[in-house]
């Protein structure tokens, strides 16, 4: 789960609300550029950024400081909100080179419109869902519809939507902790990624999103990071260190499941989504075990047209050996490549722990062998 630093914009400013509210107003920095600095040098792979004046006006306010943002940092994904309620001001983003954008009242009011946006943006578009007491509130959460979140998320399934940002206005800017419950709800009642927003308030509630039983994908963390009740650095670093453990504990749980008694293995990778597969290959070598797993995770990957982030292959000889991480061979590499690009690849070191690594960092193969014969 990504922990995702949150700059609201009000008069090219960088500010926090509290529910909301335009009149409560905190402003922590009058330099939203050098604040994004400051949140990517803490380690996000992700920046979160909203126009408030834009979200009330129904218009972009706040575009040089987002387009400077974007410009200064351009290898971190920015998605953005506020305001957004035309394909004209969507291809305005995406030409300024945000990845993401994110559709709030819009998406409640007409949502023929995602699917059109999907159609035209089909890996760009995320919809905002803010809700109040189970129901989607709109105009800069000035007003509360009768339409319930989670019915409001499932007529997006199958448009191509990246993700739902999902926002419990009664949390946010309180400092009360997170709706875990509500986020998980919606999470597992639909296809698509959850992104939590709303009330993160320590590393506690992190910890909880991380530990639900839900595909949540990320959270969006504001006021704790500006205050200082968390330390972004230490948040992110420990979701990364989550994302790969649960990793390894899918695989190991998956071949103690279907090979109780004998030599098995499985690759899992975890898709840019935030979903992970696991995929399963024939029995009988090691070498083949490798090529064949993550060979076939990166099929269906290329199937769902997705990014593959990280990956792990693990198996057993039987059920009484130590598991062990198996490394890509060639053609395995070349196809992580290929579907992942930056996609983390898991090793031993020496003290036989498990570390991820870029996959440009390890040691090329160049051929790979299998019952004596070289592929």
């Amino acid at each position: 789960m990504l922990p995702i630093p949150a700059i609201d914009l009000k008069n090219q400013q960088c500010v926090r609300l509290k529910q909301g509210l335009m009149e409560e107003a905190t402003v922590f920095s009058d330099n939203p550029v050098e604040m994004a600095g400051k949140w990517v040098e803490a380690g996000c792979e992700r920046l979160h950024l909203v126009d408030l004046d834009g979200a009330f006006a129904g218009e972009p306010i706040n575009g040089q400081v987002i387009a400077d943002i974007v410009k200064t940092y351009p290898h971190v994904p920015v998605q953005i909100g506020g305001g957004i309620r035309d394909i004209e001001t969507v291809k305005r983003y995406i030409d300024l080179g945000v990845k993401y954008v994110i559709i709030g009242t819009k998406a409640v009011e007409d949502p023929d419109f995602i699917a059109e946006l999907c159609s035209i943006y089909p890996d760009n578009v995320i919809v905002g869902i803010d809700a109040k007491n189970g129901y989607v509130a709109t105009d800069g959460w000035a007003k509360v519809s009768d339409v319930k979140a989670v019915d409001l998320a499932k007529k997006f399934e199958g448009l191509g939507v990246q993700a739902i940002v999902y926002t419990d206005i009664a949390k946010d800017g309180m400092m009360q902790g997170v709706n875990v419950k509500q986020t998980a709800e919606l999470a597992n009642a639909v296809n698509i990624p959850v992104i939590a927003s709303g009330g993160v308030a320590s590393m506690d509630d992190i910890k909880k999103l991380i530990a639900a039983d839900a595909p949540i994908y990320g959270t969006i963390t504001g006021r704790a990071i500006y205050d200082g009740a968390i330390d972004l650095s230490e948040a992110c670093e420990y979701s990364k260190r989550a994302i790969e453990q649960q990793l390894y504990n899918k695989a190991k749980a998956f071949i103690e499941k279907r090979y109780p008694q004998g030599f098995g293995g499985c690759a899992v990778m975890r898709l840019s989504s935030g979903e992970s597969i696991i995929s399963v290959a024939p029995d009988t070598q090691l070498e083949a075990l490798a090529l064949c797993m993550e060979v076939g995770g990166c099929l269906e990957a290329h199937k769902r047209n997705e990014k593959i982030t990280h990956s792990l292959c693990l198996c057993r000889e039987d059920e009484h050996s130590e598991f062990l991480i198996l490394s890509p061979c060639g053609i395995c590499q070349e196809r992580l490549c290929h579907w992942g690009g930056d996609v983390l690849v898991a090793v031993t070191t020496p003290e036989n722990k498990i570390l991820f690594k870029p996959l440009r960092e390890l040691q090329p193969y160049h051929w790979s062998q299998v019952n004596g014969e070289v592929l």
